[in-house]
């Protein structure tokens, strides 16, 4: 039986923000913003001066399983059109992303951004990750891509809070 969507959590707590990439993002309007704010007066935005394309590396501090992305942006121009997926990847340039065949690609309509559009992706391609690429390779026709909000749902494979584990450190004696 498949799990519902409901059943799993935004795995922003599971994100290692230290270590989070966006390539071409705007000085003012970083990943950090669309991936923590709860409301739409901080953004991610691309640099208009490059391009309108985003390069986005998300890490995790513990394997999680990935069941769904949720986008939330403008519904203008500047909205995503296609964002490519790729797993468990070290750092990719735009080359690479370009030429490379991503996990799942997940492209948007025009009218979806009334609100926030809900993706699932395909579950079994997204049991073991431990970090994600999210290549916005094309918008709508804007010279700038702007993400209000994004999302990752799904579930920690072991839900261990890492500052537990340090507290107990060698505690534990080998049986």
């Amino acid at each position: 039986m498949a799990a519902s969507s409901s059943s799993f959590v935004d795995l922003v707590e599971y994100v290692d923000f230290q270590n989070i990439e966006c390539l071409n993002q705007h000085s003012q309007y970083p990943l950090t913003n669309a991936l923590r704010q709860k409301n739409d007066d901080l953004y991610l935005r691309s640099d208009e001066d490059s391009d309108a394309q985003l390069l986005i590396r998300i890490p995790f501090n513990q394997p999680v399983k990935l069941h769904t992305i949720k986008v939330r942006a403008p519904s203008d121009d500047s909205a995503p059109q296609c964002i490519k997926i790729f797993s468990n990847r070290g750092s990719m340039g735009f080359g690479e992303a370009d030429e490379e065949e991503p996990v799942q690609c997940v492209t948007f309509e025009a009218d979806n951004f009334e609100g926030d559009v809900v993706k699932p992706l395909r579950f079994v391609k997204f049991q073991n990750v431990t970090a994600i690429i999210l290549y916005v390779c094309e918008n709508r026709g804007a010279d700038f891509t702007r993400i209000n909000r994004l999302e990752l749902l799904g579930s920690a494979i072991h839900d261990t809070k890492m500052s537990e584990l340090k507290k107990q450190g060698h505690d534990h004696d080998h049986e």
